[in-house]
Formats: C-alpha cells, structure tokens, sequence
C-alpha cells in the first residue's frame, strides 16, 4: 500500500466515522423530540465542514487574516495546557 492510499484510507475512515457521529446525534434528536425532520430529511440537508466555514469567514490558508486566527488559537490552546499544568489538571483538549 503507497503512502498516498494510506493517506485517502485514513481520509475515508475519518470520513465515515464524522457520518456515524452525525447518524448518531440525529437519532438521539430525533427520539428527543428536538426536531419534527426526519433523519432522511435532516441527512439530505446540506452541510459544510470546518475547512470551508473557516476560509469563508476567516480567509484562505496563508493570508493574513487566517494566519493570526492560527496563531490566536494556537495560543489559546498554550494558555490552556498551562492553566492546567498549574493546577495539575488534565487539559480538557
């Protein structure tokens, strides 16, 4: 197996693992009475992934404004893991 069918099996099993997560949240909505849509109707509903909500509202990779949106979280994440290290606690990520 080539590095690059590795990288698209890894890709697929990503992929179907965010769909069983989603089958699973509609049918606990579902059940919950939260929405009157079927879980037919709520799957053939059109979705978008993080990556382009991200280019959407913060920019493409590599200009500025996402750059500093990178950079942002990257040090929130930083904050984060020493907040929890001071308190010796499991960071939460």
């Amino acid at each position: 197996m080539t590095n690059k069918t590795r990288i698209l099996a890894r890709e697929e099993i990503k992929q179907q693992v965010e769909l069983d997560w989603i089958r699973a949240k509609l049918i606990k909505a579902e059940e919950s009475g939260f929405t009157d849509k079927t879980k037919e109707q709520i799957l053939k509903m059109k979705t978008h992934t993080l990556e382009k909500l991200t280019n959407k509202f913060v920019g493409k990779k590599g200009t500025a404004n996402r750059n500093a949106f990178e950079n942002e979280l990257k040090l929130d994440l930083i904050e984060q893991k020493t907040k929890a290290v001071r308190n010796n606690k499991k960071p939460k990520f």
